[in-house]
């Protein structure tokens, strides 16, 4: 039985990093149940990025900081039991 995943990207100001977060994100053999972007009241293209993948959400909000992010990503999620299997990675990192 495969157990549905919901992908959190918090983002800010990661408009050049973002296309390819999303392209890795919906690239993995083992698709998602939903990808979330929690746009973290970003000053730069990040939400137009996002609105290229009509399969991802785009939530922003005012910034308040990455903590505060994941937790507002974490709260949209729809998968069970998103809150215990969070792994956070800022989109500006690479794998």
């Amino acid at each position: 039985m495969a157990v549905p995943v919901s992908v959190l990207v918090p983002v800010y100001n990661g408009a050049a990093y973002l296309a390819e977060t999303l392209e890795a994100i919906l690239g993995q053999s083992y698709a998602p149940a939903e990808v979330i972007v929690l746009n973290d009241g970003s000053t730069d293209d990040s939400a137009e990025v996002v609105a290229r993948y009509p399969s991802v959400r785009c939530v922003t909000v005012a910034n308040g900081g990455i903590c505060k992010a994941r937790n507002q990503a974490a709260a949209l999620a729809a998968s069970p039991r998103s809150e215990e299997r969070r792994v956070g990675k800022e989109c500006r990192s690479r794998w």
